[in-house]
C-alpha cells in the first residue's frame, strides 16, 4: 500500500504542514494530524511514512485497531501511523477505551527515542475528547498542543499554490489538459471546456484554488476527477461540495437506482464491506422491496465496479470485496437513504451501526458531528435497540429529555426492573433527565412514620434517594447529584451517607470510587462542601487527591485547606507518602514545589519502593501497614502504571540527586527486594534501564546483583540479562545463571534456554566463553 502511495508521492511537492509535521516527529517523535473531513489527513501521514522510510531505517506501520499493538515489537525501530482509531465519522467511545489501555506504552516507546508515532483523527473528534486524554503523559505534556498540526488551521490550511499543485497533479494522473486561456471554437463559439469534458484552464485552476470546500480540498478534487457529474459543474462544484455529493447521491435512487441500492447495501453491512461472493440474500431481498427496485443478486458486483473509483473501493484489491472510498462518502449515503428510509435502516442495520449514528429528532447536534435524526414515530424503536446495550445509559440521545421519558416508559412497562432499580442504575450511569423523571412521579414523604417507609412497590422513599445519591457521588455522577438535590430535595451539607457504623460525608464518598474526581470538584464549587472529612480509614480529601492524582483539587488544598496536607490517615500515611505509593508524579511535584508538609528523601524513596512492588496496582486499592509494618493492600479503588512509577523517580532525582543516586539501589523492603527486583518481577523493563542508567556505579553489590540474575533467568527476562550484561563483568552475569542451574524447574528450562541466545548490539552473543554455555547446557541435561 505505502509502495503504490509512494509512486503517487513522487509527482506532488511537499505542503507546509507535511513539512512541520515531519520537523516536528523528528524532534519530538511524536505528532497529532488533524482536521476536518476530507483535509488529506491519512494522505499526509502516508507521505510522512514514505519520507520518514529514507531518512531513518525504520518500519512503516499502519494501525487502525487496538489488537494490531500487541504484534509490533515495542523496541525495534517502527513508524506507527494510528489511522483514524478513535472512530471515522464520529468519536467511538469503545475504540478510545480499547487504546487506552496502550496509550502509557506508546509514550514510553516515544520517549526513549525507539519509535516515531503518528496519530490521525478529525479535529471534532480530538476536541471531544482532549480532556480525557489529558490523564495519560502521551498527550498531557506542556507542549502536548504544540504537537498538533491541524490541516484547517489558518497556520496550516493549504494555500493556494499548494492547491494548485495538488490540482495538477491529478490532472496529470486523470490526463487532463491544461490550456493557458480560454479559446473560442471556430463553430459554435464555444470554448474548450464545453467542447471537450477532460479540459481546464488556468483560469479554472486559479479560480479552484482560491475556494474552501467544506469536505475538505484533496477529497473534493478526488471526487471531481472521478465523476463526470462533478467535473462538468466546473468551479461551481467546489463551491458546494458537499451538497452536490448529498444531491447526487440522493439523485441515484431515481436515476440510477440499482447503484444507490448497492450504496445503501453496502451502508448497512458490517464495518461497511460489500463481499459479493457472501450477500445475505434474505436483507438484499428486503431492501429491495423497500427502495422498490428491481436487481439481481449476481448483478452486485457489476453495480459495484461501476461506482469504483469515486464511491467505492476494492479491498486489497479484490474483485469481490468494495468499502466507501472515503468517510464523507458514507456520510452523504447515510443522509441520503437513512432520512428517508427510517424504518428500513431501524430494521436492517447492525446494532452498532445504529449506537453510532441513530439520535432522537430533539437531539442537540454538536457542531460538525455526523448523526442520523430519528422522527418522533420511530422513537419507539430505536429505544428498543438502544436498551440491548447493557450501556444504554451512556447514549448521546439520553441528552434528549422527551426521548429519556420513551426510553423510561419502555423500562416501566417490564418487570424485570422497579423504579428504585432504574434510579439506582441512572444516577451512577448520569441519565439525569430519567432520575429527574423517577423523582417526579414516585416519590413521596407520604405513608412515612418514624422514619420507617409504608410505601407502594413502586414508590421512591427518602432512604431510597440517599441511596441513589451514594451511587452518584460513587461513580461521579455530577447532574445526578445536582438532580437528587434539587428534586429529591436532600441536604448535602449533612452525614447523610452510613457505613460501618461510620458516617460519612458526600467528599468521603466521592474519593471512594469516582476516580475523574469529577464528583468532587462539583460539591466543592456548586455546593461548598467542607473538604473536612474522612472516611473510616480516616483518609481526608487530600489522600484521596494523592491516591488518584486529582491534581485540581491538590492544588485547590494547597492553597486553601494547607493544613489538610499534614493529617494522618489511621494507617499513620500522610497525603505524600500516598502519592508515593500510588506513583502520582504530578501531585508529588506539587507537593514538593509548594513545600507542602516535605519528609526526608529516604522516606519518599521507601514508599515509592513499597508502591513498585505492588505495579501495575489493580483499579486503585488502599494502603497501609498491619502491626508487624508490613504493606497490606486493602480493597479494590485506582490504576498505577510503569511510566507512573519513572516520573516518580524522576522527580526524586531532580529534587534530591544525591540522596536518589545512593538510596536507589540501597532502599530495600521487608524482603530484602530492591526497586531492580520488582522491575524483573513485574515485567518493567523501561524503569529497570531507568534505574541501571542512573544507578550503574552503585550496582557493585554482588549478592543483590546474583539475586537479580537469577530472577531474570527464572523469568526469561532477556532484554534485562542484556542490559545487565552491559553494565557489570560478563563473568558475574554467566555465574549468576550458573547459580540459578541449580534450582532451576523444567517449566522454567525454556525462559533459561532463551536468556543462552540473549545477543547485544553487535549481534554477539553475551557469553564470550563457549565451555560455560556447554557446562549450562550438561547441566540442563540433568533435567531431563
Amino acid at each position: 500500500m505505502l509502495d503504490a502511495h509512494k509512486r503517487e508521492l513522487s509527482s506532488t511537492n511537499s505542503t507546509r504542514a507535511e513539512e512541520a509535521a515531519t520537523k516536528m516527529l523528528l524532534e519530538k517523535s511524536f505528532v497529532v494530524i488533524t482536521g476536518k473531513a476530507g483535509t488529506g489527513k491519512t494522505y499526509t501521514a502516508k507521505n510522512i511514512l514514505v519520507k520518514l522510510r529514507k531518512v531513518r531505517k525504520g518500519i512503516p506501520i499502519i494501525l487502525t485497531h487496538s489488537d494490531e499493538w500487541r504484534q509490533v515489537d515495542p523496541i525495534a525501530r517502527n513508524i506507527i501511523l494510528l489511522d483514524d482509531v478513535f472512530g471515522s465519522n464520529n468519536l467511538e467511545i469503545m475504540k478510545l477505551s480499547d487504546w487506552e489501555i496502550h496509550f502509557d506504552s506508546l509514550y514510553e516507546c516515544c520517549k526513549n527515542g525507539k519509535m516515531y508515532l503518528i496519530i490521525s483523527c478529525r479535529d471534532t473528534i480530538l476536541a471531544n475528547i482532549e480532556q480525557k486524554l489529558q490523564k495519560y503523559k502521551l498527550f498531557n505534556s506542556q507542549s502536548f498542543r504544540d504537537n498538533i498540526i491541524n490541516l484547517s488551521s489558518q497556520e496550516y490550511a493549504l494555500t493556494a499554490a499548494e492547491k494548485t499543485d495538488i490540482l495538477m497533479h491529478f490532472c496529470r494522473k486523470y490526463d487532463v489538459q491544461v490550456i493557458e486561456e480560454d479559446v473560442t471554437s471556430r463553430s459554435g463559439g464555444l470554448n474548450l471546456e464545453e467542447r471537450f469534458s477532460r479540459v481546464l484552464t488556468s483560469k479554472s485552476i486559479s479560480r479552484i484554488s482560491q475556494t474552501n470546500p467544506f469536505i475538505g480540498f484533496p477529497q473534493t478534487c478526488f471526487l471531481f476527477f472521478n465523476d463526470e457529474r462533478f467535473f462538468r459543474k466546473g468551479v461551481e462544484y467546489f463551491v458546494r461540495a458537499n451538497l452536490h455529493l448529498k444531491d447526487t447521491i440522493s439523485e441515484m435512487k431515481r436515476g440510477n437506482p440499482q447503484e444507490g441500492l448497492v450504496l445503501f447495501y453496502t451502508f448497512l453491512e458490517k464495518y461497511s464491506e460489500l463481499d459479493c461472493s457472501h450477500i445475505n440474500s434474505e436483507q438484499f431481498e428486503k431492501l429491495k422491496q423497500d427502495l422498490d427496485v428491481e436487481m439481481e443478486v449476481t448483478d452486485i458486483q457489476e453495480y459495484a465496479s461501476s461506482l469504483c473509483p469515486a464511491y467505492l473501493t476494492k479491498i486489497n484489491g479484490d474483485a469481490d470485496r468494495f468499502t466507501f472510498q472515503h468517510a464523507t462518502i458514507f456520510e452523504a449515503v447515510m443522509q441520503a437513504f437513512g432520512r428517508d428510509y427510517q424504518s428500513t435502516f431501524l430494521k436492517l442495520a447492525g446494532e452498532k451501526l445504529i449506537w453510532d449514528f441513530a439520535t432522537s429528532s430533539n437531539y442537540s447536534q454538536k457542531s460538525e458531528e455526523i448523526v442520523l435524526k430519528i422522527r418522533r414515530e420511530h422513537a419507539q424503536e430505536l429505544a428498543d435497540h438502544l436498551l440491548k446495550h447493557s450501556y444504554w445509559y451512556h447514549h448521546k440521545t439520553m441528552e434528549d429529555e422527551e426521548f429519556a421519558v420513551v426510553v423510561l416508559e419502555k423500562l416501566l412497562s417490564t418487570d424485570d426492573l422497579s423504579p428504585r432499580e432504574i434510579l439506582k442504575r441512572c444516577s451512577c450511569n448520569e441519565a439525569y433527565h430519567i432520575v429527574r423523571e423517577l423523582i417526579k412521579r414516585f416519590h413521596t414523604h407520604s405513608g412515612e412514620l418514624n422514619g420507617i417507609p409504608k410505601l407502594e412497590p413502586r414508590h421512591l422513599s427518602h432512604d431510597d434517594l440517599q441511596h441513589a445519591l451514594k451511587w452518584a457521588i460513587w461513580k461521579g455522577s455530577a447532574k445526578c447529584i445536582d438532580a437528587l438535590a434539587t428534586e429529591g430535595q436532600l441536604d448535602l451539607h449533612k452525614d447523610i451517607l452510613y457505613e460501618d457504623n461510620v458516617y460519612m460525608t458526600p467528599l468521603t464518598y466521592a474519593g471512594r470510587h469516582d476516580t475523574s474526581g469529577k464528583s468532587v470538584e462539583f460539591l466543592l464549587d456548586k455546593y461548598n462542601v467542607s473538604c473536612d472529612s474522612r472516611d473510616a480509614n480516616a483518609n481526608t480529601i487530600a489522600h484521596r487527591a494523592a491516591q488518584f492524582g486529582w491534581n485540581k483539587i491538590m492544588k485547590r488544598i494547597i492553597s486553601e485547606h494547607s493544613s489538610e496536607l499534614s493529617k494522618k490517615n489511621k494507617r499513620q500515611l500522610l497525603p505524600i507518602e500516598v502519592a508515593c505509593f500510588y506513583g502520582q508524579s504530578e501531585v508529588l511535584d506539587l507537593l514538593l514545589t509548594n513545600n507542602a508538609c516535605p519528609l526526608e528523601p529516604h522516606i519518599l524513596m521507601k514508599w515509592t519502593l513499597f508502591g513498585l512492588r505492588f505495579c501495575p496496582l489493580y483499579p486503585s486499592q488502599d494502603v497501609y501497614l498491619d502491626e508487624v509494618g508490613e504493606i497490606k493492600l486493602s480493597e479494590e479503588l485506582s490504576s498505577t502504571t510503569e511510566g507512573m512509577f519513572k516520573e516518580t523517580f524522576e522527580i526524586l532525582e531532580a529534587k534530591y540527586p544525591r540522596c536518589f543516586q545512593s538510596n536507589i539501589m540501597n532502599t530495600v523492603d521487608a524482603f530484602g527486594n530492591t526497586a531492580l527486583h520488582y522491575c524483573v518481577l513485574n515485567n518493567l523493563f523501561s524503569l529497570f534501564s531507568f534505574i541501571i542508567q542512573r544507578s550503574s556505579s552503585a550496582v557493585r553489590d554482588k549478592d543483590c546483583l546474583q539475586k537479580v540474575i537469577r530472577i531474570c533467568t527464572y523469568l526469561g527476562r532477556v532484554e534485562m540479562l542484556r542490559i545487565l550484561s552491559k553494565h557489570s563483568k560478563i563473568d558475574e552475569t554467566v555465574n549468576g545463571i550458573l547459580g540459578f542451574c541449580s534450582e532451576i524447574d523444567l517449566i522454567r528450562k525454556e525462559n533459561l534456554l532463551k536468556c543462552l541466545k540473549t545477543y547485544d548490539a553487535n549481534e554477539q552473543t553475551v557469553f564470550d566463553n563457549p565451555q560455560l554455555e556447554n557446562e549450562i547446557r550438561n547441566m540442563l541435561k540433568k533435567h531431563k
